[in-house]
């Protein structure tokens, strides 16, 4: 998994995990554009991740700190160009410090 990249880890969710886990899921080839777009019978609820994703997430972290990087579901983004932490505010310099008085540096 560690050869895994994020295309190939969302590439794997909907080809393998979601047709084997969510019953009405169709079995192959089949990637939705939004929440709205998943096959008949099959709810946003059914999908074995957060509903995050699927609003533009990229990276879950804590709810003042994280942001959409788009308005497009996570998969559908530009995995190759960005990365996934895009929508993450980090304050380097506090968790540096952090870091330091944890005895890291």
């Amino acid at each position: 998994i560690l050869q895994f990249d994020e295309r190939d880890v969302w590439d794997a969710f909907w080809q393998v995990v979601v047709p084997e886990t969510v019953e009405e899921f169709p079995e192959e080839g089949y990637v939705p554009e939004s929440a709205e777009d998943l096959p008949e019978g099959v709810s946003q609820e059914d999908v074995p991740i957060s509903p995050k994703y699927f609003a533009g997430f990229r990276s879950l972290g804590s709810e003042v700190s994280t942001e959409k990087t788009t308005g497009e579901p996570a998969w559908l983004q530009d995995l190759e160009n960005t990365t996934e932490r895009a929508g993450r505010a980090q304050d380097k310099e506090d968790l540096m410090e952090r870091l330091r008085d944890l005895g890291y540096m």
